[in-house]
Formats: structure tokens, sequence, C-alpha cells
């Protein structure tokens, strides 16, 4: 069974050993990142011997030193989240009317020149609404969508992301490209993909 670390143990320095013989340090080994954790596998045999969870806000908070970049970063990231969650589209009320017996929006990206990226909804030309824009937004779209579908209903055709969107929309994850084509033709059959 694999070794379990909190980020602040000593997994740097922690000896590790597998099954099939094979001792070493946590870097030594085959490393791979996931989104809330690193893993270390045993270079001879592929087996899994640790796992190190990335450290929450407060273990942040708690374990690095004042103006540490990581600190920093972190304490930037609570920021964002922040005023994400006051401006981010939570219902149907927030947005607004829009005239037409068919809607074709769009899922657009913006970067807006002060290093903010954002996520903005057009119908055409016009801004239907703009929220933050957060890497592999492949969930966030089909919670907006359910919004957007909630305020304009079967008039809603498509919401069909830009080209521009795609990289911060499906990130790193491979399925996402998947995901959104087979959200859009369940939710969208008239327009979706």
């Amino acid at each position: 069974m694999a070794r379990q670390f909190q980020y602040y143990d000593l997994w740097r320095t922690e000896p590790l050993s597998c099954e099939c013989g094979w001792s070493g340090m946590f870097q030594e080994g085959v490393v791979g990142h996931n989104k809330d954790l690193m893993e270390s596998e045993c270079p001879r045999c592929s087996k899994l011997v640790a796992l190190v969870l990335f450290p929450t806000a407060e273990e942040v908070e708690q374990n690095e030193p004042e103006g540490s970049p990581f600190k920093e970063q972190v304490r930037a990231t609570q920021k964002r989240w922040s005023a994400f969650r006051a401006m981010g589209l939570k219902s149907a009320e927030q947005l607004p009317e829009i005239a037409g017996e068919e809607l074709l929006l769009e899922w657009d990206f913006e970067a807006d020149g002060l290093d903010e990226k954002w996520t903005v909804i057009r119908n055409g030309e016009h801004e239907v609404f703009r929220e933050l824009a957060f890497w592999e937004g492949w969930e966030r779209y089909m919670r907006v969508a359910a919004i957007l579908k909630e305020k304009y209903g079967a008039r809603l055709v498509d919401l069909r992301p830009t080209e521009r969107s795609l990289l911060y929309l499906w990130g790193d994850k491979l399925s996402a490209p998947a995901e959104i084509a087979k959200f859009r033709r369940l939710n969208f059959p008239r327009g979706g993909q």
C-alpha cells in the first residue's frame, strides 16, 4: 500500500520502498502531478509507492513564511475565487432579457491586458454576461449553460464555444472536448454538434 504524506510532512527526505525490492526517495520514483496530489511510482514495476496531498490554503498560511512566493500565490488565488463568487453567474435573474425566437449564444474568452482572463457569453456582438475564466472550465460551461437554459428556455438553440475559448475551456483534460460535444448534443439538439 502506498505511503500517504501531507505536503508539510518530511516526504522529500523519507526513504520509500517497493515490494519488488526498489528503494529510494520520492523524487527518484516516477513522479506524476494531479489536481490534488503528487504521486511517486516505482521505476522498476510502476507500483504506486507514495502520495503527497497538496496543501490547503489554511495549511499554506500556517506553514509558509510571510512573503513567500507560494503564500502570495495562494492569497492571490483566494482573492480571485472571492471575486468570482461575488460576480460569477449564479442565477437566471442576473441575465438580461434578449429578444429573438432563437438564440445562438457563444462561450468566448478574453484577456484584458491586466493579466485577468474572462469568460464572455455573447449574443452576436452583444455581451450577455462576463465572469472570471478558469483553466479547465468545461464543468463551469455546463453549469452556466443550465442557467442560460433556465432563463431563455427552448429559445436557446446553442452555447457554442469559440475557437479562442477552447484552451481555457478544455485545459489539460483530454476528455473535455468529448464531454462538451456530448453535452451540446444532449442539451442543444438543434444547434449542438
